[in-house]
């Protein structure tokens, strides 16, 4: 996941992230996505990065 980095305090993100989930077959459901957004949000969350957009298709 590609991120910017910036300069702030030792309690804010270290740098910013945008979520991109999609189905990759048609033999997914759609949790699929929505369990996607919230591995990555959750490993967003455990890495110190602020996800700044969600997109989903």
């Amino acid at each position: 996941m590609p991120v910017a980095k910036r300069r702030v305090g030792n309690d804010a993100p270290s740098a910013v992230a945008v979520i991109y989930a999609r189905y990759s077959s048609h033999a997914q459901r759609e949790e699929s996505i929505e369990q996607q957004v919230e591995a990555c949000k959750e490993y967003a969350a455990a890495n110190n990065l602020e996800v700044t957009k969600i997109y989903a298709d």
